[in-house]
């Protein structure tokens, strides 16, 4: 069955519940249980069901590249944990939202690239690059006004459909750029 052709008698609940292989929406006038990926769910009731990592990590980056904040916010836990790179360890969507600003900021022309994604149920890894013009000064890297090409790496897992924790890295060598006055 697809959504589109399925019209309740009433309005659905703002719950649903999976067992596995089925999801139950319930609805003030009647209950329905269709078969887990006979419909996608996240399009038409937002994170109730599975969530694809594949897709989240895909979404993430297209907000930050867009520099979309609200949105890329709502693809974060509350408590998210990023280490980030030269700053360390920032718990929570806002403190994460504001030191990613802060870098996107400092970098003209920012651009973030996912490369090599490998997932494993709600966990995995993917290379990134950053390119732009370092216009603006970092931790430890004054401003060059100099083009960057900023490789690392990102590990990291997934809670209820959104990002709760990642580890990035970066690759020194990329980073030569960054120190060059």
């Amino acid at each position: 069955p697809r959504l589109e052709r399925w019209t309740p008698r009433g309005a659905l609940a703002a719950s649903c519940s999976t067992t596995g292989r089925t999801v139950g929406f319930t609805g003030s006038t009647e209950h329905a249980e269709l078969p887990l990926g006979a419909l996608d769910i996240r399009l038409h009731f937002g994170h109730c069901g599975r969530v694809d990592t594949r897709e989240l990590v895909a979404a993430i980056s297209a907000a930050e590249n867009a520099y979309d904040w609200d949105r890329l916010g709502s693809l974060f836990s509350d408590q998210v944990t990023i280490v980030h790179p030269g700053i360390g360890p920032v718990v929570g969507r806002d403190a994460n939202l504001g030191v990613i600003r802060f870098i996107v900021a400092a970098i003209s022309g920012y651009t973030r690239t996912v490369e090599n994604l490998v997932v494993e149920g709600e966990s995995g890894a993917f290379c990134f690059r950053i390119t732009g013009t370092h216009t603006g000064d970092l931790p430890g890297y004054p401003a060059t006004g100099h083009p960057v090409e900023i490789a690392g790496a990102t590990f990291f897992r997934v809670s209820a459909g959104q990002m709760a924790h990642a580890t990035e890295m970066l690759n020194h060598d990329s980073t030569r750029d960054l120190s060059l006055r």
